[in-house]
């Protein structure tokens, strides 16, 4: 593997680098007008500011995605169906980061490709593999999320639970396969590494072009975007149709449990009306018990055993 670097500032204008890169697998330089590569999307600057943003992106990326992997690893409580559901989504997108967004960042930065012919081969399936593992991890947990609410008592059956998270995460990854490999067994009519000259500067550089087989174009988006699209949004739809009903039916079923009544109001004025009512009769109550005590007989007093006169003359 040759890598050759020389920088230098083009004469005739100042809005571009000329810069000589070669990291392909062959030894041979990359052919080019005057043996130097020009940055065609951008000059020096806006390309080392654009370098930054997509390196520090990835660098994100990688790191969210490898921390998602690593809690599903490490704790065995997170290991439910929707857990790896979305720890398989976390997979794909970090495979995706670091297989395919590093080429895809330079290739944006540079305007050409520099890593030869079996590279670009290599980078675009891999990125059509791990796009639709991506786009089919969302749809999965869809249906996932639908089955919960839709059959809880057979969703919550852990006898099956393991079974069934292997046959969604193989499902999604055959599906990414029977997408990304047909290019490589000849469905592909077009040369994807090619020569290609810059009309404003007259250099010669390579492209590495996506897919372009009408055919395969449109099995691709079919398979890899239309089909999980609107599979995962009619079963959001559906969930929320299924949540809708159940709160209905709870709110029907509160009604027929309350008291008879035309209103809340109405029920809250019965509510408090009885409550006057037994309040007024127990100060009527305790009124009469004092009205008893007062018209009650006093007691006759007790004859008294002490001498009187009267009693002193009988004797």
């Amino acid at each position: 593997m040759a890598f050759n670097y020389s920088a230098e500032v083009a004469r005739d204008t100042d809005s571009y680098a000329v810069v000589v890169l070669n990291l392909s697998n062959t030894t041979e330089p990359t052919r080019l007008a005057s043996d130097s590569v020009i940055s065609i999307n951008y000059s020096l600057t806006n390309m080392i500011v654009l370098a930054t943003a997509l390196a520090v992106l990835i660098i994100f990326t990688v790191l969210g995605n490898l921390l998602v992997c690593v809690a599903l690893f490490r704790y065995r409580a997170l290991r439910t169906i929707s857990n790896c559901l979305i720890g398989n989504l976390a997979a794909s997108d970090f495979l995706l980061a670091v297989t395919v967004l590093p080429f895809s960042a330079a290739n944006e930065c540079l305007g050409y490709w520099s890593f030869g012919r079996a590279a670009c081969s290599v980078w675009l399936v891999v990125d059509v593999l791990c796009c639709t593992a991506s786009i089919w991890n969302l749809c999965i947990i869809a249906a996932d999320r639908y089955t919960a609410t839709v059959h809880p008592v057979w969703y919550r059956d852990r006898s099956s639970a393991r079974l069934r998270a292997l046959a969604y995460i193989g499902l999604v990854w055959a599906v990414s396969i029977a997408v990304c490999l047909p290019p490589l067994f000849g469905w592909n009519n077009e040369e994807n590494f090619r020569e290609m000259m810059d009309k404003t500067t007259g250099l010669t550089y390579y492209e590495c072009a996506p897919f372009r087989t009408p055919s395969y174009v449109l099995y691709s988006a079919l398979v890899s975007f239309f089909i999980p699209f609107f599979v995962t949004v009619a079963l959001y739809i559906r969930i929320g149709v299924a949540l809708h009903r159940r709160h209905v039916s709870r709110r029907d079923r509160r009604r027929t449990n309350k008291p008879k009544g035309s209103s809340t109001v109405a029920m809250m004025c019965r509510v408090g009306n009885d409550l006057c009512t037994a309040a007024t009769a127990a100060v009527v109550i305790d009124r009469a018990d004092l009205d008893e005590e007062d018209i009650s007989p006093s007691p006759s007093p007790t004859p008294s055993l002490s001498p009187t006169p009267g009693n002193m003359a009988g004797i």
